[in-house]
């Protein structure tokens, strides 16, 4: 086809080949840009996942399993039940701090979040923790159920509730941040679609 051509002909032939190479491949970036974007299907099903999964699982830095675990430590009549409760109880404290110390190395510097997770969050988690272990199970053990409970629904209670309040406001800041995030993104995408369209036209 080329051979028939003039040289003029065979240069606009390129360029148009050139053209449509050029706008297919546009075409393929915007549709995959259109597709994987904030605010997709794609990107809506994503977090439509996370959001069921973070509805099932317990939360893995609020204490509400302990709590129930309080709960079962201050009324069981089964001694034989101790043990195993100490040892949950023991490993919900361990998660706490695993999960505790991942969070302040991913949260960047300055992040009003970290010194949430690293001292309003922990400290009612600490005095919550140190409770159970050295004035609940004691006194569950002794058979002083009546004091236990005393202890869960008082300052055990305090401890929780201070605890989930700072919990509150975490959550707070970070539903902030992500939308935030998700507009600044947004305002990139729709950058980059105009800078797309114009290098073609330029």
């Amino acid at each position: 086809l080329l051979a028939n051509l003039s040289i003029k002909g065979r240069i606009a032939f390129l360029a148009l080949w050139y053209l449509v190479a050029v706008l297919g491949v546009t075409k393929i970036c915007m549709t995959v840009i259109d597709k994987t974007a904030i605010g997709s299907p794609t990107y809506a099903s994503v977090i439509e996942s996370k959001n069921l999964i973070g509805e099932i699982l317990p939360p893995s830095m609020l204490i509400v399993e302990a709590q129930l675990l309080a709960f079962d430590v201050a009324t069981t009549m089964d001694t034989n039940e101790f043990p195993k409760l100490r040892a949950a109880a023991k490993r919900l404290e361990s998660n706490f701090a695993a999960h505790r110390a991942t969070w302040l190395q991913r949260l960047p510097p300055g992040d009003p979040r970290a010194d949430l997770v690293a001292n309003r969050l922990t400290e009612p988690e600490a005095r919550y923790f140190a409770m159970f272990f050295d004035q609940l199970m004691p006194a569950a053990e002794r058979g002083e159920l009546a004091d236990a409970l005393a202890l869960v629904r008082g300052p055990m209670r305090a401890a929780f509730d201070a605890h989930v309040l700072a919990a509150n406001e975490l959550a707070r800041l970070s539903n902030e941040r992500a939308e935030h995030e998700e507009l600044k993104a947004a305002r990139v995408l729709a950058d980059s679609r105009w800078l797309a369209v114009a290098s073609v036209i330029g």
